[in-house]
């Protein structure tokens, strides 16, 4: 993979995160920390994408400099607090995309420094890229609302080859006020490289981050009966949909957080439902 490729994994859990930053970190082709992994990091004070990227990069190692040679990629360009992390850690890159004034001017008060200033201050010379996909990670800030559990979270088989579906997710997406709502869906699942272990982790952050959760159940899914399972633990609300004709487990017309099953001959046809569903939450 390429740093392009990379900084797009940061830009997307920044924008699946409860704050829109997002970090990884790369060591021989291989990601060794997320900054969405929070199985160190849960009840930190100081909850910065750098910080709980190397936190989870960290864990089965000693605390400093064991990351060096490795490349850190950040939605955004680090604070002071966290520069300091990376030159203790002695991290050999970075890859950052939004700057921090781009962070002042569209969503959060930012001290404004000259980092490159204050990265000389390591042991060793960081490479730095600056504004890698600058715009999307800038977009992803304008859109953040700070809200707890404001996602809507659609679920679905993934199927990149299949035309029609990927239109029925876009439709979904466009039901949704995005002035109100964090929206994800298999769409963004298409676009995420990571492995399966991963996989498994991102989608399990969604869940916990959701407040209702529309589940296309048109085509049979274990992956989505597993996601399923884990929002009728976390107690959210789900209203399946599918096309007419299509079979639904009677595990799932059971379910007591299942609102409704709804079924469709076209996507627009449900839109109000759609609507309603989020309205009445």
């Amino acid at each position: 993979m390429q740093d392009e490729e990379y900084i797009d994994i940061a830009i997307d859990i920044s924008r699946h995160a409860k704050f829109p930053y997002g970090a990884i970190i790369v060591k021989d082709g291989k990601i060794l920390g997320r900054s969405d992994d929070e199985t160190l990091i849960g009840k930190s004070m100081f909850p910065h994408a750098e910080l709980a990227a190397i936190e989870s990069a960290s864990k089965d190692m000693n605390l400093y400099g064991e990351l060096k040679g490795s490349t850190i990629y950040t939605s955004c360009e680090p604070c002071m607090m966290c520069i300091g992390a990376i030159l203790y850690e002695g991290i050999s890159r970075i890859v950052y995309a939004a700057t921090l004034r781009d962070s002042d001017t569209n969503y959060n008060p930012e001290i404004l420094i000259d980092t490159d200033k204050l990265f000389e201050y390591g042991y060793n010379k960081i490479e730095v890229i600056k504004g890698l996909h600058r715009e999307e990670a800038i977009e992803v800030l304008k859109k953040h609302v700070d809200k707890d559990k404001n996602r809507v979270l659609i679920t679905g088989a993934v199927l990149a080859s299949s035309e029609e579906s990927i239109e029925t997710y876009q439709k979904l997406e466009s039901y949704i006020d995005t002035n109100k709502f964090i929206i994800s869906s298999p769409l963004d699942t298409m676009k995420f490289k990571g492995n399966d272990i991963e996989r498994y982790e991102r989608a399990m952050n969604l869940l916990k981050d959701a407040k209702f959760i529309i589940a296309e159940m048109s085509t049979a899914s274990t992956g989505q009966g597993m996601e399923l399972q884990e929002a009728v633990n976390l107690g959210i609300p789900i209203l399946a949909i599918a096309k007419t004709g299509s079979k639904i487990s009677g595990l799932v017309k059971g379910c007591c957080n299942v609102s409704d099953i709804v079924y469709y001959d076209d996507i627009d046809d449900i839109e109000s439902i759609v609507k309603e569903f989020i309205k009445e939450g």
